[in-house]
């Protein structure tokens, strides 16, 4: 009996980090740092976790959190660096 070697496309690898340091995330929505702390702090972001003592969000977490608040669900005014609101429209 033949074997029939099966050849599968490549996974895609993503290219973006799993998790994203504060600094990070305060330069996707171009906000300073401190605003990130704030709205932790009111809790108003997915959990962060802590890794040697740094604050970092999970990518796929922050991506939901941004899902929602296109949908108007439930979050701060933020935006992202290209000057676009999550809410939609130019600002």
């Amino acid at each position: 009996m033949d074997r029939a070697l099966v050849i599968l496309p490549p996974t895609p690898v993503r290219q973006e980090p799993l998790y994203l340091s504060i600094q990070a995330l305060a330069a996707r929505y171009g906000r300073p740092v401190e605003t990130v702390r704030t709205w932790r702090k009111r809790g108003l972001l997915p959990p962060a976790y802590r890794f040697g003592g740094s604050l970092h969000w999970r990518l796929e977490d922050i991506e939901l959190w941004e899902t929602r608040c296109r949908e108007k669900l439930a979050c701060p005014d933020v935006q992202y660096s290209h000057k676009r609101s999550l809410h939609g429209g130019a600002r």
